[in-house]
């Protein structure tokens, strides 16, 4: 999360609410490891399947949309 937060332009508040929001409305999951002797200060960030269904569904209709633009292009004969 340390890394996160300094790659984006946010303030330590900012990145907590929008952190937090993303967890609460289910987009991401936060997990510890569960071994005893581990570092529990440690946190993993992994998508949930909400935000994988979603990012599946973009990236189909953005191939749809370039499948188009490919087509219109064979049809007046411009290059790929």
């Amino acid at each position: 999360m340390k890394k996160l937060l300094l790659s984006l332009d946010l303030s330590h508040t900012g990145f907590r609410y929008h952190f937090k929001k993303l967890v609460d409305d289910n987009w991401i999951n936060l997990s510890r490891l569960t071994e005893k002797n581990s570092d529990q200060r440690l946190r993993f960030i992994t998508p949930s399947s909400k935000l994988v269904t979603k990012i599946v569904l973009i990236s189909n209709i953005m191939n749809d949309q370039l499948e188009e633009i490919r087509k219109q292009k064979e049809t007046v004969g411009l290059p790929n």
